[in-house]
């Protein structure tokens, strides 16, 4: 890149010295086509200039690719369309329960909320703690000590703290990845987590 803007500076110079020694233009004409010619040439270099931008977003569009495709490989009966990939399957029903192995948080994974019984003045929570704690996994430091929450369809919720408060412990206990502590959490299947980068 520094060769790149060295560019900018001699060409004009070159394409005009000729010009200027014969005395067609003045010395001046050759600093506004310098000007010119570096704004032109900044406007034009927009992938140059944003290339780390367009890296990191390629980046990302490819991490959402994969784990779309993800989705896809491991249910074959869900619907391959784009649009519709990441939403419960019309076939699932609300009542049907699949406890996860834990230690000592209990895990209750409810299969797939049905949109035709969704109700907004009582809608249904996709995510209930009761009592939670988390520690460790020397279970020398609690993390987070009785937490109680329900998240209904809809609402919205800011897990916020310094570096080490436990926030991704808690995000991994409700994915059922951390298994110190106690406590209980139950929520819809239609949940899925990306990793941190």
């Amino acid at each position: 890149i520094t060769t790149y803007y060295h560019l900018v500076n001699i060409l004009p110079i070159f394409v005009l010295a000729h010009q200027y020694f014969i005395g067609l233009i003045e010395f001046g004409v050759i600093a506004q086509a310098r000007q010119a010619f570096w704004h032109i040439l900044d406007d034009l270099s927009i992938i140059i200039n944003q290339f780390e931008g367009i890296t990191s977003f390629m980046a990302g569009i490819d991490r959402l690719f994969l784990f779309m495709k993800a989705i896809q490989e491991l249910d074959s009966e869900r619907t391959n369309k784009d649009a519709t990939v990441m939403n419960a399957k019309e076939s699932d029903v609300t009542e049907r329960v699949a406890t996860l192995p834990s230690d000592g948080i209990r895990m209750k994974e409810y299969v797939g909320f049905e949109s035709s019984s969704y109700n907004a003045s009582s809608p249904q929570p996709v995510l209930t703690i009761r009592n939670l704690r988390l520690t460790t996994p020397d279970n020398k430091r609690v993390l987070v000590q009785n937490l109680s929450l329900s998240l209904a369809k809809g609402q919205n919720l800011l897990i916020a703290g310094v570096s080490g408060a436990g926030k991704s412990s808690l995000l991994r206990a409700i994915a059922g990845l951390w298994l110190n502590g106690d406590g209980e959490i139950s929520r819809s299947s239609g949940v899925y987590f990306l990793p941190q980068r």
